[in-house]
């Protein structure tokens, strides 16, 4: 019963304090709130109930529990890692909060969850990154990307993020999409990408309204220094930038603002 009422409350999206005391009752603490060295052989340590919170979805609950736990619940080492598991379910929000209490804890504590891998068994190693790059979550790509993801990254075949949608059997568009924004980290181009990248853009480019004709490389060049410093700059601020781009262009001087476009695509 008390584990029904608990899942219940966390798929109702009950307030946060109702959802805490059905989980204290469910281990049977008589405290508020439970430290996590104290809640490892219960029913529904802080670890477990996160992960509740990422299924169904409750922002508020998966907040108020990385903003007291976050610092123990993201140095576990899971088969499927939560940011793995949000951006799965393709939980734009989610994934960027853990992202954000990832990049605090690793401050402290050295641990990059960010580019944390799945066991070998059942994620191939994969990052959160790889999964969302093969699945076509092109917002869960940005947002990892933003965030400084490691795109170099590759899972237990060798393979990096960019690789990995690449070998995606009839790649969608959205595959394609994601492909070309982790092409802007690339500083050089492999030989054996290009054909495989253009084959995909021809197979898309009839159907969709293609805005990526003039980013399909050609040939394995470097990439420009302004793209680097673009992609260098958008990767360091992450979203903050859309929130200050006026007082940020203020500070460049007049000969970057006129070969650099930081509101479009290339």
């Amino acid at each position: 019963m008390a584990m029904f009422k608990f899942l219940s409350a966390v798929r109702s999206h009950l307030p946060v304090e109702e959802i805490e005391l059905f989980r204290i009752g469910a281990v049977s603490c008589d405290e508020e709130y439970m430290d996590i060295t104290e809640a490892e052989d219960t029913l529904y340590p802080p670890l477990e109930a996160l992960r509740f919170a990422i299924m169904y979805s409750h922002l508020e609950y998966a907040r108020f529990l990385l903003q007291n736990y976050g610092a123990a619940v993201l140095q576990k080492n899971l088969c499927c890692p939560l940011l793995l598991l949000a951006v799965r379910l393709n939980d734009e929000p989610m994934v960027i909060l853990i992202c954000q209490y990832s990049a605090s804890i690793t401050e402290k504590t050295r641990i990059n969850y960010l580019d944390s891998r799945g066991c070998e068994l059942m994620e191939n190693g994969k990052t959160a990154l790889h999964a969302a790059a093969e699945l076509g979550l092109l917002g869960c790509t940005r947002i990892l990307l933003q965030h400084g993801a490691d795109h170099t990254q590759k899972d237990c075949d060798g393979l990096t993020p960019l690789h990995r949608a690449l070998q995606k059997f009839k790649a969608s568009y959205n595959v394609f999409l994601c492909i070309m924004e982790l092409l802007k980290c690339e500083r050089q181009i492999h030989g054996d990408v290009i054909p495989k990248i253009q084959a995909l853009h021809e197979i898309h480019h009839a159907k969709h309204n293609c805005i990526q004709c003039g980013n399909v490389p050609s040939s394995p060049q470097p990439t420009s220094l302004l793209k680097l410093s673009r992609c260098s700059i958008l990767n360091l601020l992450g979203p903050r930038i859309s929130l200050a781009i006026p007082l940020f262009k203020s500070l460049l001087p007049v000969p970057v603002l006129k070969y650099v476009n930081f509101e479009g695509d290339d």
